[in-house]
């Protein structure tokens, strides 16, 4: 996991703002996530992260997308910046499982992958 997020952290979602980046015709599905960070496993320091995420509103047909949540949920986020840093240089949060609700059990494992 390491290798593939340089930025892993278990926060409490604070805020949902739609993501205003460059152009590009997927721009309305994403979200800036303000976090209330509890523990950085990698990548960051500072009480606060904003991650770009794909909006939890939408009902999207992608693996890639986190299960619905709202403001005051606790969730593991790991990512990264973007590939196309022209659009945003906010971290962008990974999909398919390696961003997920918080459970302790996991956030064990992220802290050990992370040392």
């Amino acid at each position: 996991m390491a290798r593939v997020s340089p930025m892993a952290f278990d926060g409490k979602v604070v805020s949902i703002a739609p993501a205003e980046k460059a152009g590009g015709e997927d721009d309305h599905v994403y979200a800036f996530v303000t976090f209330a960070v509890s523990e950085w496993f990698a990548g960051g320091q500072g009480d606060t992260a904003i991650v770009e995420v794909l909006r939890p509103d939408l009902d999207l047909a992608e693996t890639a997308k986190l299960e619905p949540f709202a403001v005051g949920d606790r969730l593991l986020i790991s990512g990264g910046l973007p590939d196309d840093a022209s659009k945003t240089s906010v971290p962008v949060a990974a999909g398919c499982d390696f961003s997920r609700f918080y459970d302790g059990a996991t956030a064990t494992l992220w802290r050990d992958a992370f040392r």
